[in-house]
């Protein structure tokens, strides 16, 4: 039958010899728990007592009792498997910072909740970018299909502008190289 203790403020538990002593420690994102473990061998029992911060000093001494603060524990738990230990312990360090976890959520969150639904909420829209009109390029866009239209102008310009065109619109090339072979067989 599993009791769970509420003793605070350092009041700790004297044991007898034949229990066997273990120290864990718990690692939350809030502070490190020290537990320790009390395990009853002949009734295959244990008691668990979790403080803030270490209740011994280095010589196994108990410390004094402002400076080992219990924050709660278990008594008499059945042993019945080796996570036990750890999940009452969890338990406990849950229901402690409890409070402290709420009170730092509420401050992540400026103490503001929207309520509405996915749809509900206006999704962000990058404004439109303005549409940057180069004349110069337009131009020759508009001249390079003139002469696609009519490809016995391009005959008329020198051989560098002719290279350059043809570099430029592939199509143009294709065009008057057609039109090129076409008058010179009429011929």
């Amino acid at each position: 039958m599993k009791e769970k203790t509420e003793e605070r403020g350092g009041s700790l538990m004297f044991w007898e010899k034949h229990y066997k002593h273990h120290k864990l420690f718990f690692k939350t994102s809030i502070r490190v728990y020290c537990a320790i473990l009390r395990i009853d061998t002949e009734n295959n029992k244990f008691d668990l007592d979790v403080f803030i911060g270490e209740p011994y000093f280095s010589d196994g001494t108990i410390k004094y009792a402002e400076e080992a603060y219990s924050i709660g524990g278990w008594k008499g738990v059945e042993l019945t498997n080796p996570k036990k230990v750890r999940e009452c312990a969890e338990e406990t360090i849950r229901d402690y910072e409890l409070p402290e976890r709420t009170a730092n959520y509420l401050k992540l969150n400026n103490h503001f909740f929207d309520l509405r639904k996915e749809d509900e909420i206006p999704k962000y829209q990058e404004p439109e970018k303005p549409e940057i009109h180069d004349h110069e390029e337009k131009q020759e866009r508009s001249y390079i299909q003139y002469l696609i239209e009519n490809p016995h102008e391009v005959e008329e310009l020198t051989a560098e502008e002719q290279t350059e065109l043809f570099k430029k619109s592939e199509k143009l090339k294709q065009t008057f190289m057609e039109w090129f072979w076409l008058t010179r067989q009429a011929k």
